[in-house]
This record gives C-alpha cells, structure tokens and sequence, in this order.
C-alpha cells in the first residue's frame, strides 16, 4: 500500500512520470485514480492511503483534489489532495490546473 500526507502529490496518470509528462499540458487525463485515492478505494488493484502527516500514523479525510501539469520530466500530470472541498484559485500564468471533489 502506498501513502502521501494530505498535500502531498501522487501521479495522475501513467506508470512513471515520463508517461505522465508525455501527455502534454493540453491533455489532462481521467482523474480516476485521483478520484479512488481520495475516496479511499483501490485503483487498478493498488491501494493507497492518505495521513495527516509524513509518518503515515494518522489517517487524514480527503475533501478533494488538484489536478495539476507540473511541466518538469519528472512530473507530468499530478494530483494534489486537501482535507477540504474549498478550491484554492490558481496562480494567473501557471501549470495548467483542476479542482475536483469526487461524488
């Protein structure tokens, strides 16, 4: 089982970041796994958890997610989890960027 702290970034999509860079900023994927890792469910048969903190012993409620172009090679398309549903508005001229609170 894999694991981030809330705010903490997984990849959106692809098997490594080269996969999710390759997609371009134009192209965002299915957030599906963003959108499984937030609601505390399996995707693709991987489970990952979200905790309060760095050391994984607190578990943490997910309220929704950014889903972000970081325009790095090892980066691509990322989520971003928060603890609430309140979007935070993007900076003007950054990454391309989404907010999504799943059902």
């Amino acid at each position: 089982m894999g694991g981030a702290a809330i705010g903490f970034w997984v990849l959106a999509a692809g098997a490594s970041p080269a996969d999710s860079h390759a997609l371009g900023s134009d192209a965002p994927p299915t957030p599906a796994r963003c959108c499984s890792i937030c609601k505390g469910e399996d995707h693709e048969t991987e489970t990952h958890g979200l905790f309060q903190d760095a050391q994984a012993s607190a578990p943490a409620t997910c309220g929704g997610f950014e889903l972000k172009f970081v325009d790095q090679a090892d980066m691509g398309w990322v989520c971003i989890f928060a603890a609430t549903s309140a979007a935070e508005p993007a900076p003007t001229g950054g990454d391309p960027s989404l907010w999504y609170v799943p059902p």
